[in-house]
């Protein structure tokens, strides 16, 4: 699991064809993917909106959050980016 606490933000969330890509620091790659600089949550996963809602919430209360990582995904700025099998808000 990797922890993002406050501050582990840049600010950025973007969303490309469905797809959320998140910039952070201090981003675990236990899955030896392309880029740590950001990680992702596919179109196709069910619980994307709800992990979206959960990631902007907590940014906005700088409230850490933990995320457990499920592979790696296709990523527009590298072969592939972390991805995001669930997370936790603490």
């Amino acid at each position: 699991a990797t922890a993002l606490r406050e501050g582990g933000f840049d600010g950025r969330i973007t969303l490309i064809g469905g797809s959320v890509y998140v910039f952070a620091s201090g981003i675990g790659n236990p899955d030896g993917c392309a880029s740590v600089a950001h990680f992702t949550i596919g179109a196709e996963d069910p619980g994307r909106d709800q992990m979206l809602s959960v990631l902007i919430a907590a940014k906005l209360n700088r409230t850490p959050v933990t995320l457990w990582f499920d592979g790696c995904a296709y990523s527009p700025w590298a072969t592939s980016a972390p991805l995001v099998g669930a997370l936790t808000m603490e």
